[in-house]
């Protein structure tokens, strides 16, 4: 029969398989693996684009060495500059009072206009975010200007023929201004518009030396140093003659601020923070004095310290944007930003430099100013700081005319180059989205340099370390992607996205899983067949429930049901087990004919008490509300009443019931077996109520004292063993806790019926044998049929897993999407997938923000590739241990 076709009884075949078979097998077969190469091939394909989509953020900066703007006879900005977003046109004012206008890449003038023919300047300052320009003058008077850039597009047939043939990009002289076409075939006109007040303001009678200016909603705020020894501050206010028409233009809250504590001579630098409530006035051997003006009319020193080394003396001082951070660098190279922060608990003190001191510790305002972000020295002397209008990049100049990039938040350095090798004396960042120039002024010549910053914002560091940012007493991991401002500082720090998701993965496994496990053990080995025949589908079915519909029902419906009734269904979880045991030692009682003759209403009876453990907990509930909580819940999860034993006994007494049955089971169970063989059924029915009666007493009583002890502990040894504020605390409506009950729904179907299938799927020869042998049902369930089907249930947890993992509309809805590093499990949270949801439709594409969404998909990518991946490993090995059996 050799080479004959025989079937698996030994005969020979008599049917041939058709060929249309055949062809239906070979194209199953190749669609299958088609199918299956091409699955494989999407997932790695969605990995390559999200890779591709995040490896931006990571690139390094680059600079084209800044290169002299060619100027006929040179340009005079030393009194400060400014370039338009577009890097077509900037001004600038001279150390002779004039307003120049000029295009930055070849330093053509445009025009050029004296602001006061008969007075000399002699000081200057420049608000770059509103544009306002004060001007001191050597009378002691100050002139106060307004620039702005404009903007008019015209069609190609509205400007001059000699202007048509410009190509994209081109720029070229026109109407007072600079115009430019733009690649969508416009022409853009780029002008300088400037106004002065009619007269200047006496201030003083002697010249005005440093001066500082920030727009407020009330008008212009200043503070100026006089040559007599003066520190001024006052704000201007405009009034309008009503018969006239003119406009007068006054000092307003005039205040001269206190100088008894100043070193001698006049400061190096004054600078006036955001609102005009704060003002610095640093001298050169690093003496700073803070002053307060939320008071104008009776200002006052807050606090008076020294921020720098003192064998060496500042060099420069300048606000990053939003005029809170505070840049200082000194004659040694050193360069730190400083900025004030409230004394808190959290916060780690002020980081003074070495030799440093601080002469008030206990400031006047209540905050400190404090050395938060220290970096890399340079070579030579800072000469020159200059923050970005629109983020926190800051270009610093040196004495030997090398400069760096950096960003001042993460502290990163972006890059080095050399402009040169004179001091540079300003430096100008206009990092925007068409173009990106960095300006480099020195004691001649302006240069500039076609900038790459990438995304600064974005580091390692600053994405999965703790920063310290503004207005926090310390570093912090902290998500806020938005704000009304570019003063406000980006936080992207992922932490509190990825620690969300964890969260709401744990809670809803520690809910789902054990239900959805003991469930398929219960279906597959116990339950009628009958029944399972109904009861399996219905519960496959759950999985049909769309997750925003859950979504729906636990953001409105239950998480206001849960609020209302919090003990109860905190002494739920509790009280049903307790009442389902305590029916079936009941049932034990009952003599055995009746108990045989009515097996049937066992169930019933156990369902019956189940149904009073819910009523106990939520009619006595009120009872242990009183005695536990303080008769408030709510109020005593915030701190307001009673101690934390009530907390640590919920999670005591599920420790002393293992503890309780390791007992038993090694010790109590044993003696009893031995010497209970000829007992009665009642005896041993009493028996076991009063073991039941006995853990009960156990289980509480422990718990209560364990917990007590704990609190005793803490007081005596002053530790805070306070459970609140730590996993439990002040609730949320939409919190953790919601959300695992909810998310525990959605992926009970999951495992069960995965579960379920691993467990139906183990030889019946098995059971047999077990059952056989005297084992019970459930023995063999535990013995036998568990360690069996252990990778189909390890699987069935690793799918329910990944589905907690991704799930997006029920966190979004239930989980109040408040990205907080809380372990409060009665607090919000915001995971991976719904921060993707919420934000990126709203991110501009390619963005620091656009990007980091598409990190934190990448971030989900392989959190789930990860676990599937152990999983799979873990499986395999199970799978091997059974094959042995």
């Amino acid at each position: 029969m050799a080479g004959e076709s025989v079937s698996f009884t030994g005969r020979k075949r008599d049917l041939k398989t058709r060929r249309s078979v055949k062809f239906a097998d070979n194209v199953a077969s190749a669609i299958i693996t088609v199918g299956g190469i091409g699955t494989i091939v999407a997932v790695f394909l969605v990995g390559v684009f999200l890779l591709l989509e995040v490896v931006p953020l990571f690139e390094s900066a680059r600079l084209d060495s800044p290169q002299p703007v060619a100027s006929e006879g040179g340009i005079d900005l030393s009194r400060g500059f400014q370039i338009d977003k577009y890097n077509v046109i900037g001004w600038g004012v001279g150390d002779d009072g004039s307003f120049r206008v000029f295009r930055p890449d070849n330093g053509e003038t445009i025009r050029t206009e004296k602001i006061d023919e008969d007075l000399k300047i002699t000081a200057t300052a420049v608000a770059f975010d509103s544009g306002d320009v004060a001007l001191g003058f050597e009378d002691g008077s100050l002139q106060l200007c307004t620039t702005s850039f404009g903007t008019d597009f015209y069609e190609p047939d509205q400007v001059p023929i000699e202007y048509q043939d410009m190509s994209p990009g081109e720029l070229r002289v026109f109407d007072g201004g600079v115009l430019e076409r733009t690649p969508q075939n416009q022409y853009r006109l780029r002008t300088v518009e400037k106004e002065c007040d009619a007269e200047p303001i006496d201030l003083a009678d002697q010249p005005i030396r440093l001066l500082d200016v920030v727009e407020t909603s009330g008008g212009p705020v200043i503070c100026a140093w006089t040559d007599d020894g003066k520190l001024l501050t006052f704000r201007i206010e405009k009034q309008e003659n009503l018969f006239t028409g003119e406009v007068e233009v006054l000092p307003a809250d005039k205040s001269e601020l206190p100088l008894e504590e100043a070193p001698e001579g006049p400061p190096a630098f004054i600078r006036i923070g955001e609102r005009g409530h704060l003002v610095y006035a640093v001298w050169s051997n690093g003496t700073l004095l803070r002053y307060s003006l939320r008071n104008r009319k009776e200002p006052m020193l807050a606090e008076k310290l020294q921020v720098i080394d003192p064998k060496n003396s500042v060099t420069a001082c300048e606000f990053v944007v939003g005029r809170v951070s505070l840049l200082i660098g000194d004659s040694a190279g050193n360069l730190a930003t400083w900025f004030p922060v409230r004394d808190t608990e959290e916060y780690p003190g002020r980081n003074l430099p070495k030799g440093a001191t601080a002469s008030t510790e206990d400031p006047a305002d209540g905050f400190l100013f404090t050395r938060v972000h220290v970096y890399e020295p340079g070579s030579t002397a800072v000469s020159a700081v200059s923050s970005a209008p629109r983020s926190r990049l800051t270009a610093v100049g040196y004495e030997d005319g090398s400069l760096k990039l950096l960003q001042s938040t993460t502290e990163e350095i972006l890059l080095r180059d050399q402009a040169g090798t004179t001091p540079l004396r300003q430096l100008l960042v206009t990092a925007q989205e068409e173009r990106s120039y960095l300006y480099a002024l020195n004691d001649t010549q302006l240069s500039r340099g076609e900038l790459y910053a990438g995304y600064p914002e974005a580091s390692l560091g600053s994405l999965f370390q703790p920063v310290w940012y503004e207005g926090y007493p310390a570093p912090a991991h902290v998500w806020q992607s938005s704000s009304a401002s570019d003063a406000v500082e980006p936080k992207l720090g992922l932490w509190p996205i990825v620690f969300g998701t964890l969260k709401a993965t744990l809670y809803s496994m520690l809910f789902g899983a054990p239900l959805a496990l003991l469930a398929a053990i219960y279906a597959s080995e116990i339950m009628p067949k009958n029944w399972r025949a109904w009861i399996k589908p219905l519960i496959e079915n759950m999985a049909s429930l769309p997750s925003v519909v859950l979504g729906f029902l636990a953001a409105l419906i239950f998480a206001v049901i849960v609020e209302k009734s919090l003990y109860g269904v905190l002494a739920a979880p509790f009280a049903i087990p307790f009442t389902l045991l305590a029916s079936a030692v009941l049932w034990q009682m009952i003599p055995p004919t009746i108990a045989l003759r009515y097996n049937w209403a066992r169930l019933i009876f156990a369902s019956i008490m189940v149904i009073v453990g819910i009523v106990f907990s939520f009619q006595l509930g009120v009872y242990l509300e009183d005695i536990l909580f303080g008769g408030n819940v709510l109020l005593w999860l915030s701190g307001g009443v009673g101690t934390g034993t009530a907390g640590w006994m919920f999670i005591m007494m599920p420790l002393m019931v293992l503890l309780m049955t390791f007992l038993f089971r090694s010790f109590l169970t044993p003696k009893l077996t031995a010497i209970s063989s000829d007992w009665s059924r009642q005896t041993c029915a009493l028996v076991d109520l009063l073991k039941f009666s006995f853990a009960t007493i156990f289980v509480v009583g422990g718990a209560y004292l364990l917990s007590l002890g704990l609190i005793e502990f803490g007081d005596v040894t002053g530790i805070d063993t306070d459970p609140r504020g730590s996993f439990i605390g002040t609730y949320i409506q939409r919190n953790a806790f919601v959300v695992g009950i909810v998310m525990g729904f959605a992926i009970i179907p999951i495992i069960f019926t995965l579960a379920d299938d691993a467990l139906t799927a183990v030889p019946e020869q098995l059971r047999s044998a077990s059952l056989g042998a005297g084992a019970t049902p459930w023995q063999t369930a535990v013995r036998v049929v568990i360690p069996t089907a252990m990778s189909g249930l390890f699987s069935a947890m690793m799918v329910g897993l990944g589905r907690a993992v991704g799930e997006t509309m029920i966190v979004l809805m239930a989980a109040g999407n408040t990205p907080v590093l809380d372990l409060n499990i009665f607090n919000g949270f915001r995971t991976l997938s719904a921060n993707i949801a919420v934000e990126l439709p709203e991110a501009v594409k390619g963005s620091t923000h656009y990007r980091t969404l598409f990190l934190c998909a990448l971030i989900l990518f392989a959190m789930t590739f990860v676990v599937n991946t152990l999983a799979e490993l873990v499986r395999i090995r199970f799978r091997k241990r059974v094959t042995q059996l």
